[in-house]
């Protein structure tokens, strides 16, 4: 018998029930919706429909970023060592949920703009439209840096926690990415939604202005069933070092912060798929607002409407072969082979597929069909981008389901090292150096967009701006997970050695 099977043999079998599986993973579709969905709408009302500077948009963007590099691990701190009848992660959950939703909504009413030209810089559209960039400022703070940190680190350490079998975690961050897959599904066609209700003739007038204000009730709304869904019902697992009476919270006997965060940061286990995860997001998001642009200028040819369905229809291809095919098919393989080597799979053909995107983004007549639907609706479709799209969702978009399994399988190695169980310490410090990368290549974001001549008072941009929009994508993308592909080489946990930490955890307990 190979050691492979041998390791699979030793691992215990406590399978989650579906229910309990799906209950959970539902947070993913809040997660994404407060993330995603916010998110989706911010270039398209502050930027193109607003006229507020794409720099000062960008910095105030990544100042959140900033702060949570320091409050997430702090937050995780708080939620390993909570002690309440609800446990340690119900409670920030709850409030992070509430805070999220209310902020989704309020944060599309800023005070009246003074639209800018593209030769202003941040500093100056800062001091021409400083009420707004102020209301802008805070609302972002006080979703990312509160909100959304409140919910979903808590959240994630619940998760790390339900199980502790190796295949079954995967499985179980499946139902999570999963229920992120549809909101990623949903969250492309909000700036359409908002101009369609506008109407055709005020949508690329008014460009998602005033539809946003409908729209965003129905993101909080949303965020608020699917959030609440996991915290009634489902608990945590209670951990104690081992010798120790477990109290009813399961918080077990305190680490201070900075003994925990010394302690995670010279994890060898855990620095790899910090590294790696770093990498390849600072890569993907430092051009990727391009994408939305290219549909928008190059393909739509200037119909803003119009290249919001396009860009929508397109991201779809990504999601809904990421939620049918490609969430199942990765699990699989990351059962058979191990969750490093169907990482570097992933990793490997996301370069290709990243680097393939001038192709995707061919003008030629015959990369497009048109569909004539019921009702008098027209979708022209890509098929480049589509089959850019499907790959992306078969392989980019499954990485951070096995990324969470492997960092659940870090945790068990501390704990076996330290005697403490701080899976939301390790999930803050792992988001917020996730955040710092998404700061650091959003403030480029904005950057790069004014270096490559946009104007968004220009109904068409210059061919040479959307030349090098392309251009930036086809180098930075690829480039990234090239990157993390190294990184995550030095990862050494094995399923063998993933089965030994479990077993000797067992007998100590």
């Amino acid at each position: 018998m190979s050691n492979e099977a041998s390791a699979e043999k030793t691992i215990p079998k406590r399978e989650l029930p579906t229910s309990k599986r799906i209950l959970w993973g539902m947070g993913g579709l809040a997660d994404s919706m407060m993330y995603l969905g916010v998110n989706s709408l911010i270039d398209q009302i502050y930027i193109i429909a607003l006229g507020y500077h794409a720099g000062l948009i960008s910095f105030i963007r990544a100042l959140p970023r900033f702060i949570d590099f320091i409050t997430d691990p702090f937050v995780g701190y708080l939620s390993d060592n909570t002690r309440s009848r609800w446990g340690r992660r119900r409670p920030w959950m709850l409030a992070g949920l509430v805070i999220s939703a209310l902020v989704a909504v309020g944060m599309w009413f800023p005070p009246a703009s003074v639209p800018v030209n593209a030769t202003m810089s941040w500093t100056a559209a800062a001091l021409v439209q400083w009420k707004g960039a102020l209301f802008f400022t805070l609302a972002m703070v006080a979703l990312y840096t509160v909100g959304y940190a409140f919910y979903t680190i808590p959240y994630t350490g619940m998760g790390y926690e339900m199980t502790d079998n190796y295949n079954e975690r995967t499985h179980l961050f499946k139902w999570r990415m999963m229920a992120f897959a549809v909101g990623s599904f949903i969250a492309p066609w909000l700036p359409w939604l908002c101009m369609e209700i506008e109407g055709k003739d005020q949508g690329n007038v008014l460009k998602g202005a005033q539809g946003v204000h409908y729209v965003s009730f129905g993101l909080g709304i949303v965020i608020v069933l699917a959030g609440l869904l996991p915290i009634l019902f489902c608990r945590e697992k209670s951990h104690a070092p081992a010798g120790q009476t477990e109290d009813k919270s399961g918080a077990g006997r305190k680490m201070s912060f900075l003994t925990a965060a010394r302690s995670t940061l010279t994890n060898t286990a855990f620095l790899p798929l910090l590294l790696g995860n770093l990498i390849t997001k600072f890569g993907m998001v430092i051009t990727g607002i391009f994408f939305r642009y290219v549909f928008y200028y190059h393909i739509a040819n200037g119909d803003i409407r119009m290249g919001a369905s396009y860009y929508g229809t397109y991201c779809n291809s990504i999601n809904l072969v990421n939620l049918f095919i490609g969430m199942i098919a990765m699990a699989w393989v990351t059962d058979r082979i191990g969750k490093k080597p169907a990482l570097l799979v992933c990793m490997a053909m996301s370069v290709v597929i990243y680097g393939s995107l001038g192709f995707a983004f061919s003008t030629d007549a015959s990369a497009y069909w048109t569909l004539q639907l019921p009702f008098a609706w027209k979708v022209v479709v890509q098929w480049p981008t589509l089959i850019t799209g499907a790959l992306i969702g078969l392989f980019t978009n499954t990485m951070p389901m096995i990324m969470n399994s492997m960092l659940a399988d870090v945790c068990d190695a501390d704990q076996l090292k330290t005697g403490q169980r701080r899976d939301a310490f390790y999930s803050g410090v792992f988001v917020s150096c996730d955040k710092m990368a998404i700061a650091v290549a959003t403030i480029f974001q904005g950057i790069l967009l004014v270096w490559s001549g946009f104007d968004a008072t220009l109904p068409m941009q210059r061919p040479e701006t959307v030349k090098l929009w392309i251009l930036m994508l086809v180098i930075t993308q690829p480039l990234g997970f090239l990157l993390g592909f190294v990184g995550i080489l030095f990862y050494p946990l094995t399923r063998e050695r993933c089965s030994e930490i479990r077993a000797r955890l067992d007998a100590s307990a």
